[in-house]
């Protein structure tokens, strides 16, 4: 397969290449806490992305557009419309997107 076939289906899969981009945008509010809501600078934004866009590919724009996000992302755990997803799970128009940071601590029972 050549070099561009690939790079096509690659973004095709990771749902950011110029398939996806014929897509038609869709919006999709994204709910951030603890240390991602640091990064992002507040606890809810709105993002535009093409249609048909994955969990992964929204991260990577995000990744863009919020520096302090970036390489943090993956500890993340996400969740669309109260389900907890992984990276391949394609959005759609108003979906809901939290995510997630690791926790831990509490309290012995």
């Amino acid at each position: 397969m050549g070099k561009a076939v690939l790079r096509c289906l690659k973004g095709y899969f990771l749902g950011v290449g110029p398939v996806s981009e014929r897509g038609i945008p869709v919006q999709v509010k994204v709910l951030a806490f603890a240390w991602a809501r640091d990064a992002l600078g507040k606890e809810q934004v709105q993002v535009e992305v093409p249609e048909g866009t994955t969990v992964e590919g929204m991260m990577r724009r995000m990744e863009e557009s919020h520096p302090r996000l970036a390489g943090r992302s993956d500890a993340l755990t996400v969740a669309v419309n109260e389900e907890f997803v992984g990276p391949d799970w394609v959005l759609k128009a108003g979906d809901e997107v939290a995510l997630i940071p690791p926790i831990s601590g509490g309290c012995r029972v």
